[in-house]
């Protein structure tokens, strides 16, 4: 019975002492992230839907919808390329939480 008691009392003390060594996350600082909407528009002011936008910091790309408009988290830069447009780079420091980008068309 008692070295039943010692390898409970074991197995208790290593899953109580191991999410403090491992650390629970509530000691690391949280990181700010802005999310930030951006209508795609020609230099005629008329919507882009489907324009392409991929960031600097991660290989993946996000679209703009029927009416232009994209979400994206604020990090880094981003080039936009749309069929018939000339491509875009924008920076997030140069955004705010709503920001219009003009794309130029190609003749």
């Amino acid at each position: 019975m008692k070295k039943w008691s010692v390898v409970l009392i074991t197995i208790l003390l290593i899953f109580i002492i191991q999410p403090v060594i491992a650390g629970t996350g509530k000691d690391k600082p949280a990181v700010a992230t802005t999310t930030i909407r951006i209508k795609v528009l020609s230099e005629k002011g008329e919507e882009i839907p489907g324009a392409k936008f991929v960031s600097s910091d991660i290989a993946q790309a996000v679209f703009s919808d029927a009416e232009g408009f994209v979400q994206l988290t604020k990090s880094g830069s981003f080039q936009i390329n749309a069929i018939g447009f000339a491509p875009k780079t924008i920076h997030s420091k140069d955004l705010f939480n709503f920001s219009e980008v003009q794309l130029t068309p190609i003749n």
